[in-house]
């Protein structure tokens, strides 16, 4: 199936007019795209699109680092000073008031 973005008032993140082109799917990716939108995950086949391309780059990044740029970041890592500690208790409780908080403030609860 090919989807048509062309004549569509489509914008990228940065509210900029995108460039309006027209893919052509299998019936099976085609039937996930409408599944997502359908469900409310995503306004748009663009959108759709526009998340899955900057996924895709994210591992092309990933993909292309050196073992030098690894390395820089692992010593920028520990240069960074040792982790803190962790109370899983403490940040949950705080995350909860902030959420209850969050509830209170728009009514729901």
């Amino acid at each position: 199936m090919e989807i048509d973005f062309r004549g569509k008032n489509c914008y990228d993140s940065q509210m900029n007019k995108a460039q309006e082109i027209s893919i052509a799917l299998t019936p099976e990716m085609n039937a996930l795209l409408q599944e997502v939108v359908a469900s409310g995950q995503y306004d748009s086949a663009s959108s759709v699109v526009d998340e899955a391309l900057g996924v895709w780059q994210e591992m092309q990044w990933h993909r292309q680092l050196t073992s030098e740029q690894l390395r820089a970041l692992y010593e920028e890592g520990i240069a960074s000073g040792p982790c803190k500690e962790l109370n899983f208790e403490k940040l949950k409780a705080e995350l909860n008031a902030e959420y209850d908080n969050k509830q209170r403030l728009k009514g729901v609860a």
